[in-house]
Order: C-alpha cells, then structure tokens, then sequence
C-alpha cells in the first residue's frame, strides 16, 4: 500500500513539474517555426520550387501552393533567404521568442521571359542613298507581374551595348547600320555572338543564350515593270525578275507615293509573295508613284531593290 502511494505522488508531482523540454510541443519553451508561403509580387498566385534559408543554411523548398515549414534550433533573430531560378532572391530577417509558430508571406519579382530573339541582316540599294548593310537585333519578352514591368532591353554587340526599343506590345527592335558593328561591317558578325539582357523595374535581369547573324544577301532582287517613269493604268502590275539564291526566299514588295517637292509615303505592303509579280490592291489616283522589291530567305534576312518609278494617269493609259 505504502508502495503505490509514492508512485502516486511521485507521478502527480512530475505532472505538475513545468514543461522546459524544447522538443516538446506542449512547453511554453519549445523551439520556434516558421510557416510561410511564396507567392508572386503583385498577387496570390502561388510560386512553387523556391528554395528557402535560414542564417544560409538550406530549409526548405515551397511545394505547389508555394508554402513551406521552418523548424528553428533558438529562437531570437534570423534571416530568410529565398531564391529560385524564376525569381529574383529576397532577403528578410524575422525575430521568433521560444514558443512562437510565426507566419510569414514573401512577395516575390518573377524573372522578365525571353520569348526568342533574332538578328537580321538587311542589305538596301538605293538610287538615292547608295548601297546599305544593317543589322536588325530584335526580341520579344514579357515579364509575368506585368507588361509594363519591363524597364530596358539591351544587346551585346562586340564590346558595345546597345539600347532596344519597344515597337509593340512585348516586341523591341534596334537597327544597327554597319558601322556601328564590330570590324565596321556586316560580314564581320557573322560568327560573333550577340546577348540580351532584359531587365525589370525591380533590378530583375534575365539573359539570353548567344544568337547568331546566319547570313547577308549580297545580291539585288531586279525589277522588270513598269520602270523608269513609264507611265500605268490604276491597278497595274509590278514584275521582277526571280532571284536565284540557292536557298529558300520569298518576297515583300513596298508600294511608296512620290509627289514632286514631297517626302514619299508607304501606301502597300505585301510580303510572304512567292510569285514574282504583285497586282496594286488599291486604284491609284494621278501622280507619281515608285515601288520596291525584298527577296527575304527563311531567317528574316533581307536584301532589297532600287526604287522603280511609276506615273499613273488619269485616264489609265
């Protein structure tokens, strides 16, 4: 009898000790954690695969809801690192007392998108201006908090960067005459690598894989009628000759006004032509007209024409 008393008390006095262990749950003293959740920088929309750290040591990574669990060794001060090959690394420091289960939401600056990015070259003969090479260097990119969360565009050429600009929506383009290229000509791209760099307006930057200039059409397409001043009807037809590159083309022509003491102005473009004559879609009114052709292969580079003028007359003869 005497013996079961002690237990009993001895079990009541040890039920009535005070909790200290730090591993048990119950005890006012247990060790801290954190809940948290990584979610996108303007909203809820959760973001998965981020890896999170403690005093920079691994944790966690968040799962498809963008949540994670933090089990601290003390309490007191800590920094939360975040980072992730989509998002742009934040950094927080948050302070838990033995005891807390804190929570903890991070916004986070998803990366700018590069959709693709291409490099033309442009090859332009002119009546007026002589003969011109340029480089086109063009990208479409988003960035997934916002179309106008991106704030620059830039491409390395050579040892230059150059500034793109927006042309529509998520598309930027710079046009680069030659000299401006590494060895002062067209040519000397070819081989030489170009990079993108796109950056949002939090310090974002996303960079591209190296592109290629693939070709320079050297050769003119050559326009057949109506050249030279000849006079036409409203609608009339525009013929050149095929352009025998050894590759795949096709073509763009650019119908242009040309009124005497006036700049010209673009009225007709058609591209994606496979025969060598284009018919004028709309009937022209008196006056002077000339036209262009492009033969373009099937990486957008390009080579074009001299001006062809044209009149039409009132009377269609």
């Amino acid at each position: 009898m005497w013996r079961i008393f002690v237990f009993v008390a001895a079990f009541l006095i040890a039920g009535c000790a005070p909790r200290d262990n730090p591993y048990d749950p119950l005890s006012p003293y247990r060790l801290p954690s954190i809940r948290g959740r990584i979610v996108n920088l303007r909203g809820d929309t959760p973001l998965p695969n981020v890896t999170v750290e403690v005093d920079s040591q691994f944790v966690d990574v968040s799962d498809a809801q963008g949540e994670f669990e933090i089990r601290l060794d003390v309490p007191g001060q800590h920094t939360i690192n975040a980072s992730g090959e989509d998002v742009m690394a934040f950094d927080t420091s948050i302070t838990v007392e033995p005891g807390d289960d804190a929570t903890l939401t991070i916004h986070m600056d998803q990366l700018p998108v590069i959709e693709s990015v291409a490099l033309n070259s442009i090859h332009i003969a002119s009546t007026v201006y002589g003969e011109q090479y340029f480089l086109n260097v063009s990208c479409r990119t988003e960035d997934p908090d916002g179309e106008y969360e991106i704030d620059s565009v830039t491409a390395q050429v050579g040892t230059r960067v150059f500034m793109l600009e927006r042309v529509e929506g998520d598309s930027f383009l710079k046009t680069l005459p030659e000299s401006l290229l590494p060895q002062g000509t067209i040519h000397g791209m070819i081989g030489n690598p170009v990079t993108i760099d796109v950056v949002d307006i939090h310090g974002g930057k996303r960079r591209s894989l190296p592109v290629y200039l693939t070709r320079v059409i050297s050769d003119v397409p050559i326009g057949i009628s109506p050249i030279g001043g000849h006079f036409t009807g409203p609608t009339p037809t525009l013929i050149w000759n095929e352009f025998d590159a050894g590759f795949p083309v096709s073509y763009e022509v650019e119908l242009y006004t040309a009124p005497i003491g006036q700049p010209p102005a673009l009225i007709e473009h058609a591209t994606g032509l496979t025969d060598t004559t284009y018919t004028v879609a709309d009937s022209l009114s008196q006056g002077y007209y000339y036209w262009v052709v492009f033969v373009v292969d099937n990486f957008g580079n390009k080579s074009r024409s001299v001006e062809y003028l044209f009149v039409v007359q009132s009377n269609g003869k």
